[in-house]
Parts: structure tokens; sequence; C-alpha cells
């Protein structure tokens, strides 16, 4: 296969400077939102950073290879810079395929224009190797958002702040681990959650009884977490956001995801908060607006797997 824009004279190899990824990525933090959270030293052990670096050291092109500590499906975002033609991102991703650095199982996250010549460069066979990569589901369109601090400060004044349902928001630890699962297993099935991220510290739920009046006391209604989180940066990448299904439509969920952005802006000081969300997903998206995210960029996920 032609090899895309071979002319411009790049290094690929993996990046392990922090700082380096960091300069890279803090261009723009809503669409590096992913990759700036795992800096942190609490996902850093899990991420490969792979770049295209110019005759300078400066990276071109970052594609972060993150592998979940508690197992299953890895996941690669591989945005670029800028929209429009991407060459040099298209030669990264060669050189990964023909690395042998593609999982054998793995979500692919990339700008919605970018999908279909970066699904062809994956599904093409690799340089010396058997092992070819198939598509298996496309998730469709998706929103990047990001958030609006001071739309959300005078949402938070005059709406949230007050609200009755804000007195059952809890910070959840691991021991809600199995407690959170089956609100995602019965009300968000296809959900990934990766119950690790409870560590964090910034796992928000709304408990159906917050007087403990009942048996068992400490159940929710709505979750919403952190995929990631780097404080050192002042980013933060906000999901698994969920409401029981016979309790949606009574406002649960904004105040979920509402009490979460609070305290990541007062406990954490994160300033760049963003999220995906489903480009078809009116409602979700209206939440969000409410709450001060405006749409950034557009991106597409798919699910691919290695066969021989």
């Amino acid at each position: 296969m032609e090899i895309p824009n071979a002319a411009v004279e790049v290094e690929f190899r993996t990046l392990s400077e922090k700082s380096a990824i960091a300069a890279f990525c803090l261009q723009d933090p809503a669409l590096y939102g992913y990759y700036l959270g795992d800096l942190d030293d609490f996902f850093f052990d899990s991420c490969t950073f792979f770049a295209a670096v110019d005759p300078k050291g400066r990276a071109l092109e970052i594609v972060l290879r993150y592998d979940p500590p508690s197992g299953g499906s890895s996941s690669i975002q591989a945005f670029s810079l800028k929209p429009g033609k991407a060459p040099i991102l298209e030669r990264l991703i060669c050189y990964i395929r023909d690395s042998g650095n593609l999982p054998r199982s793995f979500y692919f996250h990339s700008r919605h224009e970018h999908t279909e010549p970066l699904h062809k460069l994956l599904c093409a066979p690799a340089v010396n190797s058997d092992v070819t990569v198939q598509l298996m589901q496309t998730f469709g369109e998706h929103y990047k958002m990001r958030l609006d601090v001071e739309s959300f400060k005078r949402i938070w004044s005059t709406r949230i702040a007050e609200s009755k349902a804000r007195s059952g928001a809890t910070l959840l630890t691991e021991e809600d681990a199995n407690t959170i699962k089956k609100l995602y297993d019965d009300n968000y099935p296809g959900n990934y959650f990766d119950s690790t991220t409870l560590a964090t510290g910034m796992f928000v739920g709304l408990l159906d009884d917050p007087n403990g009046e009942k048996e068992p006391a400490r159940t929710f209604n709505s979750a919403a977490g952190v995929h990631a989180i780097a404080p050192e940066f002042g980013v933060a990448s906000i999901g698994n956001v969920v409401t029981r299904i016979s309790d949606r439509g009574k406002g649960f969920g904004e105040v979920c995801v509402a009490v979460l952005v609070q305290k990541l802006m007062e406990e954490r000081r994160i300033k760049n908060i963003s999220l995906n969300v489903e480009a078809d997903n009116i409602g979700a998206i209206k939440l969000y607006e409410k709450l001060g995210f405006v749409i950034h960029s557009s991106i597409e996920e798919s699910e691919y797997r290695a066969v021989v």
C-alpha cells in the first residue's frame, strides 16, 4: 500500500516524556482530554503514546493506546490536531500496525472525517505479519463536548446548588463497584465501565435513600464519573453517566453530573472538562448543554479485532 505523504521527514517512536506529550496536547485540551488525563500516575502505566516527531524532536501527531488494568478490550485514541487531511497521522497508524502494536481487541476513536482513511489502513495487511484487523462494529458519530466554565458557574448558583436532589449526591468508593456495575448492566447495557476509576475519588452517585432509612441503604438511581483526570494539567474527561430507566426525566442525571463537575473544579482545580456523547442522543446533548457544555468536535468510535 502507498505510504501517505512519505516525503515529509518524520521519526515514528513511542514517547514517554510527559512534558513533551503535554506540550502537544495542551494545544487543544478538549480534543486531547483523554491523553492529558492519562498522564496522571494513576493511569500512565497503562498507556503507550506513539508519536510522529520532526527532526527537531517536536511531536507532530500522537496516538494513545490504553490497556485497562482490569482487563478487557484496549482503546486507541487517534485524533489529529487539525481537521482535514491527516497524512502524518495516517503514516503513524501504519507504523503502529506494522510494528505489531495493535491490540488483539480494541476500540478506536478518531475525528469523524478521518474514520474512513484510517479504517483502510488499520485493516490493510501488516508488513511481515499474518495478523490482520477486522472491523467488528461501529458506534457511529459522537460529539466531543467541552465545558464553558463561566456558564456552568451561573447554572450552579441559580439552579443546582439548592436542588433537593443534590442532598443525595455522594462520592463513590471501590466498595460500591458491584452496585454500580449492576446499575450499568440493568440500565446502560453495553456501556464500558472500568471499576478501577472509582479509586480516583471522582465518581458521584445519587442515593435512592439519602437518609439511610431503607435497606439496602446504599443504592443509586444515577451515577457519573471520570474516564481520565490529571490535576497537574487541569484536565478531566467525564464518562459513565447513567440514570435508572424508571427515574429518567426527573433531573437526577443533571444533578449528578453537576455535582461531579463542581467537585472537579473545587477539589482538584480542574479547568478543562470534556465528555463524549452520541450525536443522535438528543436528550443527553440537551442535558449537557443545560449545564454549560458546548459541542467541540465530531468523532467516531468503532470496535476492531485481530485475526490470523
